[in-house]
């Protein structure tokens, strides 16, 4: 709560500090024009999110015994300070806070959530931004590139390069500092001591190319690299029966502590509007491929006993499509389909890792309303309908229903993120979601949200052993008000 007021008695005395030059309202923001110089101006923007939860019976454990009732407020602060100087300069600072009420032992957040300076110089004869700082990476459709916006966001300390080299077609090259290195302790998960590890800082390398073919249709083709490494003091790991113990123990901590060398090959296509026989269709496609190679700690031995410093990443991959069709009925519906499969590797002991990795994927209604799985090692099938009811232009409401299966039983990485570990079966379980949003005015938005999962067998064998399992739902109301 401290931070809370600090960072309102920070808005405080910019307003004030505005008054006591000439300011004037414009465009959703405070516009400053400073005594000195007509060209130097200070424009002052936030975002206010708040959202009440609740969960019933985890929707981690599926407790059928217990009974889970969990609930709490979430809430986020970001104020936006952007400087406008001289020659094309421009600074961006924008400190954010989160809080929470309701969850024991929480602590206001307070951070440096983007802090960035752009330049627009000609390099070769091209116009170029150059744009040097923390910043958002959040690129396409966010499959491996997001921002993390619905809960506390993701920014990297990165190099940012944008050019126009032809008509229609932006360029974007990037290198980022993903992970800060840190030094780990000794840990005894499942019982297997480790002597901790020297997590040496994550990168990210990246070449973005998207050719717009008119307004509705666009392709994205891009080339991402990422290396991690750790330096393990001693043996990683001093017991471990099986290597899917040994990575068990290690790599589910964070996929990214690991020593790792991931490049990524894809490209999407997306057509937001065609028309046949009258109807109005639009479709979407993505397809991620990734090479390298990865060492997840310990040095793990293959099936006769030899150590394997490294494993390929082969066969690994991830596709997304969605396909939808808008009617020309009342209450503008709009029906669509689609699929979302990502590899897995259910043997790490052939020398090669099939697991797709999705990097800093954007979760949030990715793969349905409750968030729970990211796109790996998984198969999902999904169908939604949305309508504006009464054809209330503020009012959107919507149904969707999302099939989940893991694409290997045994990835010791589990399903979509998850602890989903050796089941004779693929079934995971059906999501059902309902969700409505109403815009209450230009600079406020309500949202609602009820996500209901059922377990599958794979749950019901891997998760809770002989407890039973009980269906989750998830709740959630939030209010966006952006200044």
């Amino acid at each position: 709560m401290r931070t809370l007021m600090t960072v309102l008695g920070l808005v405080a005395v910019m307003g004030l500090s505005a008054r006591a030059g000439a300011p004037s309202v414009a465009g959703g923001g405070l516009f400053v024009e400073s005594a000195e110089s007509a060209s130097s101006k200070v424009t002052v923007s936030g975002e206010l999110r708040s959202r009440w939860e609740m969960i019933r019976d985890n929707m981690t454990d599926f407790d059928s015994q217990q009974h889970d009732h969990e609930e709490w407020v979430d809430s986020r602060l970001r104020l936006g300070l952007a400087f406008e100087l001289a020659a094309g300069t421009k600074v961006f600072v924008q400190p954010q806070v989160r809080y929470a009420w309701g969850v024991d032992g929480e602590e206001d957040d307070l951070l440096l959530y983007q802090g960035y300076v752009v330049f627009t110089p000609e390099i070769f004869g091209y116009n170029t931004v150059l744009t040097l700082g923390r910043q958002e990476l959040a690129l396409g459709s966010e499959m491996l590139l997001g921002n993390d916006t619905k809960y506390t966001g993701l920014s990297h300390d990165a190099v940012r390069l944008d050019v126009k080299l032809i008509d229609n077609l932006d360029t974007t090259l990037f290198v980022a500092k993903a992970v800060e290195g840190t030094v780990a302790g000794a840990d005894e998960t499942n019982g297997l001591g480790t002597t901790g590890a020297t997590i040496n800082d994550v990168h990210l390398w990246g070449l973005w190319n998207t050719y717009r073919f008119n307004e509705d249709a666009i392709l994205d083709v891009y080339l991402l690299y990422l290396q991690s490494d750790v330096e393990f003091n001693g043996a990683a790991i001093a017991a471990a029966a099986t290597t899917a113990d040994l990575l068990n123990a290690v790599a589910n901590v964070n996929e990214f502590n690991t020593d790792g060398k991931i490049w990524t090959l894809g490209a999407r296509f997306k057509i937001d509007k065609f028309e046949v026989l009258g109807q109005k269709f639009d479709f979407s496609a993505e397809l991620a491929v990734q090479a390298g190679t990865i060492n997840i700690g310990g040095e793990p031995t293959d099936s006769d006993g030899d150590l394997q410093n490294d494993l390929d990443i082969k066969d690994s991959f991830a596709f997304e499509t969605e396909f939808g069709w808008s009617p020309e009925l009342p209450w503008s519906p709009r029906l669509s389909g689609g699929m979302a499969w990502a590899s897995g590797d259910d043997d790490f002991e052939d020398g090669n890792i099939n697991h797709f990795f999705p990097m800093f994927q954007e979760v949030q209604g990715r793969l349905g309303k409750a968030d729970l799985f990211t796109l790996e090692n998984l198969r999902c099938w999904y169908a939604t309908l949305t309508v504006k009811p009464m054809d209330i232009e503020k009012l959107s409401a919507g149904l969707s229903f999302l099939r989940f299966n893991a694409f290997e039983e045994y990835d010791v990485f589990g399903v979509g993120g998850r602890q989903l570990l050796g089941s004779n079966v693929n079934d995971v379980g059906d999501e059902y979601d309902v969700f409505m949003a109403y815009k209450v005015n230009e600079n406020t938005d309500l949202k609602f949200c009820w996500s209901y999962l059922e377990p599958e067998d794979m749950i019901h064998d891997t998760v809770t052993d002989d407890l039973g399992n009980s269906p989750a739902h998830r709740i959630h109301m939030t209010l966006i008000v952006k200044f």
